[in-house]
């Protein structure tokens, strides 16, 4: 038990990255004596060959660096966890903190940084099982993160390349699929905060290539033959989430349908405030980043032939979307007038013929 606290301690010790980067040197660069048997036997030591790995080939680390080391710290770190959530009683831990070192927040950091360091499985395991473990207060660490959500997307990019283009969906709960699912779940338990910290935007940067290999997700859920509690489901709506709050177009050509009908349903809930100067500040932002989409929540059609008269502003793709939108779910004759007002206030262009947009005004200048 004392060992598996030393080991605890060493992965959640606060270390500079500088710190990190001369542990890693002096591993790379061994001065043990390896005329000791048992040191040398440790080198020699295959931990893919030699004991039960749970990762696909392309994820196993090498056991004579850093790397291993960290690896094997991280995975008795989430079993430990497991241990305790299971109420077995094995003495260690006595308690969920005892996993963390004693001190939640460094715990959260330091694992977000040898994450970074070394983007493997092992750590993501370990984040996700303290993100379940520990609750909210130490969610927030995490979502401070500034690479977490690089890593996160890194990983599930090199899952998805991993997979043989023949792949039919084979059931394999413990192959290929794994590493998708466990970034799935990952990004399920770091979601389950209400701190005000968005899904869209702690994803924006890497939005792209988030969207992306999400795409690719969905179309291997096509071929696949199981489920696994949902999980990939979820991947998929994270994808919508963050398609809908970013307001990208609904275009079937960048984005696959499933993550598009997410989206949907995902932004009439962020059109839905509290007053009418909320609700068109809103549309206003969706107009700066997509002024030619219909903005009739129902439809979201990409093109926009007509334009409301009061408003100058939103245009829609007919007639019949413009009258829906009228007195529909979010009444346009509420905030018409409103977004006529914000619009001349900003300096927002007036759209006089729908078919020629105006240049974009960016979204920046619109919040100035």
């Amino acid at each position: 038990m004392s060992l598996l606290d030393v080991l605890s301690a060493f992965i959640t010790t606060a270390r500079s990255r500088e710190d990190m980067a001369a542990l890693a040197h002096r591993m790379e660069h061994c001065e043990c004596d390896r005329t000791d048997r048992l040191v040398d036997g440790m080198h020699a030591w295959k931990w893919d060959l030699t004991a039960y790995c749970r990762d696909p080939s392309g994820f196993v680390c090498r056991t004579d660096t850093l790397e291993g080391l960290i690896a094997i710290i991280a995975d008795l770190f989430f079993n430990a966890l497991q241990l305790h959530e299971s109420n077995q009683r094995s003495g260690w831990p006595r308690n969920r903190r005892q996993c963390l070192a004693g001190n939640d927040e460094t715990a959260a950091t330091m694992l977000c940084r040898w994450l970074d360091f070394y983007p493997i499985l092992p750590l993501l395991r370990a984040i996700s099982a303290a993100a379940f473990s520990f609750g909210g207060h130490v969610l927030v660490p995490f979502l401070l993160s500034a690479h977490l959500p690089k890593n996160i997307v890194t990983i599930l990019k090199r899952g998805v390349d991993s997979l043989p283009e023949d792949f039919a969906g084979d059931f394999d709960p413990f192959g290929l699929v794994y590493p998708i699912t466990l970034v799935f779940i990952t990004t399920k338990e770091l979601s389950n905060i209400d701190d005000g910290v968005s899904s869209a935007y702690f994803y924006r940067e890497y939005c792209p290539l988030l969207l992306e290999t999400l795409n690719r997700v969905a179309e291997i859920d096509e071929k696949m033959r199981w489920s696994w509690d949902g999980l990939w489901e979820g991947g998929l709506n994270l994808g919508g989430i963050v398609h809908a709050k970013l307001v990208l177009p609904f275009d079937e050509t960048k984005y696959h349908k499933k993550i598009l009908d997410y989206s949907k349903i995902y932004r009439t809930t962020i059109l839905q405030v509290q007053t009418p100067y909320q609700l068109a500040r809103n549309i206003m932002l969706a107009l700066a980043e997509l002024p030619s989409q219909c903005m009739n929540i129902s439809c979201a059609d990409a093109t926009a032939a007509s334009m409301c008269s009061g408003c100058k502003r939103v245009a829609y793709c007919s007639a019949h979307c413009q009258n829906h939108d009228w007195a529909g779910p979010l009444p346009h004759k509420k905030v018409c007038k409103t977004i006529r007002a914000l619009g001349d206030a900003a300096g927002f262009p007036v759209y006089a013929n729908p078919k020629f947009i105006p240049p974009q005004l960016e979204v920046g200048e619109f919040r100035r």
